[in-house]
């Protein structure tokens, strides 16, 4: 190979490169977001939930 098509070949390499960890660290972002959010709905649904059960205990006024 020549030294200018070397030249470009690695630089095209390093281009590749870059773009293929930059969309794997997007997807890998999507999906802690993700995970984050279903843990934040089932914590309030735990809450919901247990002050709904403890509500239905108080005493009623009458």
């Amino acid at each position: 190979m020549q030294p200018r098509s070397t030249a470009a070949y690695a630089v095209f390499f390093s281009i590749l490169t870059i773009g293929a960890y930059l969309a794997a660290g997007t997807q890998y972002a999507a999906a802690n977001n993700a995970r984050a959010s279903l843990w934040g709905i089932v914590i309030l649904a735990g809450l919901s939930a247990a002050s709904l059960v403890g509500m239905a205990y108080l005493p009623v006024r009458g």
